[in-house]
């Protein structure tokens, strides 16, 4: 019984602790929010940086010889799995934090420019075997 009648006067203090923990705790979430939206920043220009870079890799030009077109090709895809894993843990830390999760479109990009000078060089070498082969 006595429970009963002290079990309101408990539940008001609980829920107003909560409320001030809750207060406290935003001021730090928001800090945080704002340094995951300057790392974000950051981030597009690192992404911008690198597609730039990745535009003018030798695998680009005819010149090369089919070997050194894959290893360049194997090089650059490891570079873009390393930074697409960068990607994928910015945008799980804005959707923690509940921010718009950053798309990155340049490593979509990227992705999809390396698969298609990967069809490239599979053809480039295919053609280059068949005539070999006829001679």
């Amino acid at each position: 019984e006595e429970m009963r009648k002290d079990a309101p006067q408990a539940w008001n203090g609980t829920y107003k602790m909560s409320l001030e923990k809750r207060e406290s705790l935003s001021k730090i979430q928001d800090t945080e929010a704002a340094k995951i939206k300057e790392d974000t920043a950051a981030f597009d220009k690192k992404v911008a940086s690198f597609r730039a870079t990745f535009q003018a890799i030798p695998a680009f030009a005819f010149d090369l010889k089919i070997e050194e077109a894959y290893n360049n090709l194997d090089k650059w895809d490891g570079k873009l799995e390393d930074i697409e894993k960068d990607a994928k843990e910015l945008r799980e830390l804005q959707d923690l934090f509940d921010l718009t999760p950053s798309e990155f479109k340049e490593l979509k990009d990227c992705r999809s420019d390396l698969k298609m000078l990967k069809q490239v060089w599979d053809l480039d070498a295919h053609v280059q075997a068949q005539f070999e082969d006829w001679m």
